[in-house]
C-alpha cells in the first residue's frame, strides 16, 4: 500500500467532533442539518472510496495522530476540521479500496445477521422461561396468541 499525502476531504460542514462514532452515508437529503460535533466528510471520488474513510481514521495510525490533535477536556474531547485536514492516510490505490469496502460490507452485512440471530434467541429464551415459569406445558401460542394442540 502507497501512501498519499493527497487531501481526501473536500468539504467539511461543522466546526469541531467529538471523535468516537463514524458511519458513512451515501446520500443525504438536501438541506440537512447536523449537531455542531457532527462532522461531515466529503471524500474526493476519483482518490478514495468513501466506505473506507470510517476505516482509515479508526486505524491504528490515524488514530494517534487525531488524539494527538485532540483538544477539550476528558469528557468533552473535540478536534478542528482543520487540525483533521492535517492527519496524513495511508491510502491503496482506488481499485484496491472497492475491493477491501466491499469486504467489509460482507462482513457487516453478516455481523448484522448474527446480532438479528442472537436477539431472536433471547426473545425465545425469554419466552419459553415466561411459558414454564407461568405453568403453561407443552402449548407454546402462535403469533396471534391462541394455542393449538
Amino acid at each position: 500500500m502507497a501512501a498519499s499525502a493527497q487531501p481526501l476531504i473536500h468539504g467539511c460542514m461543522e466546526p469541531s467532533i467529538k471523535f468516537e462514532t463514524m458511519w458513512y452515508v451515501e446520500q443525504t437529503r438536501p438541506k440537512l442539518m447536523l449537531s455542531d460535533k457532527t462532522l461531515r466528510l466529503v471524500p474526493h471520488s476519483q482518490k478514495v472510496d468513501g466506505r473506507l474513510i470510517p476505516l482509515l481514521l479508526a486505524s491504528g495510525t490515524s488514530r494517534a495522530q487525531i488524539e494527538a490533535l485532540w483538544s477539550g477536556s476528558s469528557g468533552q474531547k473535540n478536534i478542528s476540521q482543520e487540525a483533521l485536514r492535517a492527519v496524513m492516510l495511508s491510502v491503496p490505490p482506488l481499485y484496491e479500496q472497492r475491493q477491501i469496502a466491499q469486504l467489509f460490507d460482507t462482513f457487516n452485512r453478516i455481523e448484522e445477521s448474527v446480532q438479528e440471530s442472537i436477539q431472536h434467541g433471547r426473545e425465545t429464551r425469554h419466552l419459553l422461561a415466561d411459558l414454564l415459569l407461568s405453568g403453561h406445558t407443552g402449548r407454546v401460542p402462535y403469533d396471534d396468541g391462541s394455542y393449538r394442540d
